[in-house]
């Protein structure tokens, strides 16, 4: 459904006390797309794992035709694989339509 697309991860919110807000864009390409489970695997394009915290709500923004889709939720894992760095996407809100300039 959202395989092969690009997509982009930004922080909105910082979960733990104390923790540090990063206001940087990610970018990712969407490896799969679990609707069961409702959850995202996105692989983290030229940036260290470490770089995406694990107690942090995100925002995925996903270019997809006609119009892109957003969704919000957590990082759960976060891994390396034969495929590249791996991030898995808890989501916690449904998508919604939005347009991509």
């Amino acid at each position: 459904m959202y395989e092969d697309k690009r997509a982009n991860l930004k922080m909105l919110e910082v979960l733990i006390e104390n923790g540090q807000y990063n206001g940087t864009v990610h970018r990712c390409q969407v490896l799969k797309y679990d609707q069961e489970r409702e959850r995202i695997y996105l692989t983290l394009e030229g940036e260290r794992l470490q770089d995406v915290m694990l107690d942090a709500a995100y925002e995925c923004q996903i270019a997809a035709e006609p119009k892109g889709i957003s969704c919000r939720g957590l990082i759960i894992d976060r891994y390396n694989s034969e495929r590249g760095n791996i991030l898995c996407l808890q989501i916690e809100s449904g998508f919604y339509e939005i347009n991509i300039k």
